[in-house]
């Protein structure tokens, strides 16, 4: 009988014990995932007031609502200064890049309308990323397809830590695409916080 006792405990044992293996190998494959979703909702909550700021910015430039803003910021250098002037203030550490873009339809390439900081970029230029990565092209023009936000992280980069892209839509269609290079120090923050 003892015998019996014994060999059902260790089975029960046995059973217990891969059980808790399973259980611990889904716990522990979730938590990057879980991770993730951390870090994405982090990165869109600290750059959602920056996003708010420069929309309004855009939107003030208007003389009125049903002007088209991408054939204003093309045609008139006036609203380009303007603009440019009020996106001045985000020129700091944590923002290293801010920059304009919208999807030619004819050629379908990416080009600036305008780099805020004066990096060398000029109206119409093709939009070449930092690091001339055609994902990243691959991944604005889905924010100009989509109409929704994205971002990249640059894990080799000790300049710029994550570019996030915004559209901004006018009339239920993507106008501008917004670039925001935050710095490498931003980056290793936001995954500080995510740990």
């Amino acid at each position: 009988m003892k015998e019996l006792n014994s060999k059902r405990s260790i089975a029960y044992l046995l059973e217990a014990l891969t059980v808790s293996i399973i259980i611990f190998g889904i716990l522990y494959s979730s938590v990057p995932i879980i991770q993730k979703k951390v870090e994405e909702e982090i990165i869109k909550y600290s750059t959602q007031n920056v996003i708010d700021a420069i929309d309004n910015a855009i939107t003030d430039i208007l003389s009125n609502p049903n002007e088209d803003v991408l054939v204003k910021l093309i045609t008139e250098q006036s609203a380009r200064k303007n603009l440019k002037d009020k996106l001045i203030i985000f020129n700091t550490e944590r923002i290293k890049y801010l920059f304009l873009l919208y999807k030619d339809p004819i050629r379908d390439k990416l080009r600036y309308i305008m780099d805020v900081f004066d990096k060398g970029v000029y109206l119409n230029e093709p939009f070449t990323p930092f690091n001339d990565v055609e994902d990243e092209i691959d991944l604005v023009k889905k924010v100009a397809d989509t109409g929704r936000d994205a971002y990249l992280k640059h894990e080799n980069n000790d300049i710029i830590g994550i570019t996030y892209y915004h559209p901004y839509v006018q009339k239920g269609i993507v106008k501008i695409i917004v670039g925001i290079d935050f710095s490498f120090e931003t980056l290793k923050e936001i995954e500080t916080i995510a740990l």
